[in-house]
């Protein structure tokens, strides 16, 4: 990740490439429009290589033999197909009975969706608050190695506070880092980044310490997997709620007609709509969670 964060922020520069082209061999150069396509080019390199690797993979599964035969019997292609489906079933109506499961569940995607998709918009932030181009996967490398950082502080809210302080804990700082970014500050600005980007490791780490502590192991592994199914539905949630706050906002300006700027203050004001997103996740799972503590009493 370290490797490839930087990689892909140096191809994006075109100046920058056309700089080490011409160290290597005099005339060498590439135009801009294909410098800006080089990263989804290594993206598509990157996904073959991937694609290639797991269709040599093969499932393992010990031989079942009768005592009458020797004959091992394998799955249907029918069931091996439905076999994930049904797993993902099992576990959802499982964690729906095991309600602090559920509840830890929910923090995880309230937190983890909101700050995903900033950290999807990151490099048009950088680029406002004046951050060179090239400078993105230096940062973003940065970032990815808070993770050392966060997994020991996370160790210590998990054995020292309860799961309830822990998230009151995290939303308080995501609030921070999302209210930060709304400053615009010039290049200190991306110092509000680093909540937001240190959110996801731990959200991944306490909800993989509590869920390893309270799931049994026939259904922890089931139980991740709808965990990670979750935090993806809660992050195409948020997408679609971006993507139709930016199409309203475009229609309030009018009177902007270079595309450029129009897109610039459109973003700006979209930032502010983070920490009002984020509010109203958290006070729903606060209401669901004070509901089920009455049930409980």
């Amino acid at each position: 990740f370290f490797i490839t964060m930087i990689t892909g922020a140096l191809v994006y520069d075109g100046e920058m490439i056309n700089r080490l082209l011409g160290l290597m061999h005099e005339g060498w150069s590439i135009a801009p429009q294909l410098a800006i396509r080089l990263p989804v080019v290594l993206t598509l390199i990157t996904a073959c290589i991937a694609l290639f690797t797991v269709l040599g993979m093969t499932d393992y599964e010990p031989s079942r033999v009768t005592e009458s035969s020797t004959t091992t019997t394998t799955p249907n292609l029918r069931q091996q197909l439905s076999a994930p489906f049904r797993q993902i079933i099992a576990a959802g109506r499982w964690t729906l009975g095991h309600q602090f499961i559920l509840l830890v569940i929910l923090a995880a995607l309230v937190l983890d969706s909101t700050a995903r998709q900033f950290v999807i918009l990151a490099g048009e932030y950088y680029r406002l608050i004046d951050i060179p181009p090239a400078w993105f996967g230096l940062i973003g490398a940065g970032m990815s190695l808070l993770g050392a950082a966060s997994a020991r502080l996370s160790r210590y809210l998990v054995t020292m506070h309860t799961p309830q302080t822990n998230f009151f804990l995290l939303a308080g700082l995501l609030l921070l880092g999302l209210a930060g970014l709304n400053l615009m500050l010039p290049v200190y600005g991306v110092l509000f980044a680093i909540p937001v980007f240190s959110m996801m490791s731990i959200v991944s780490f306490q909800s993989s310490y509590y869920i390893n502590r309270e799931v049994d192991s026939a259904h922890r592994a089931t139980v991740l997997s709808f965990r990670g199914l979750a935090l993806n539905l809660g992050l195409g949630t948020a997408s679609l709620f971006y993507t139709g706050l930016i199409a309203t906002l475009k229609t309030g300006y009018t009177e902007i007609d270079d595309p450029v700027l129009l897109r610039e203050t459109v973003f700006v004001d979209a930032l502010l709509a983070f920490p009002i997103y984020f509010i109203a996740l958290a006070a729903l799972l606060l209401l669901f969670g004070l509901r089920f503590r009455k049930r409980l009493r």
